[in-house]
């Protein structure tokens, strides 16, 4: 089948806004877990940036608060700029 990490649910019949909004890429997503990757769309969707956490399972309980760090850094950095455009 696949990997399916970004499908959500929809109701036969009916469409599910996450696919939409995935599929669109104009949704910011903070993934969590080893293999994850955290997506932040800047400016409306004028840019994305991507942070990614390792794979290995261990290695990301090992690096854990490095992959939060990025995170915090990433979202500083979109809510810095947003506040410039405004």
């Amino acid at each position: 089948m696949g990997n399916f990490e970004n499908v959500g649910y929809a109701a036969p019949g009916r469409a599910g806004i996450y696919n939409i909004l995935i599929m669109e890429e104009v949704q910011t997503i903070m993934a969590v877990g080893a293999g994850a990757t955290s997506k932040m769309v800047f400016l409306g969707g004028k840019r994305i940036e991507r942070a990614g956490n390792v794979k290995d399972v261990g290695i990301y309980i090992d690096r854990v608060d490095e992959m939060i760090s990025r995170k915090r850094k990433l979202i500083d950095r979109c809510a810095s700029e947003e506040a410039q455009a405004d």
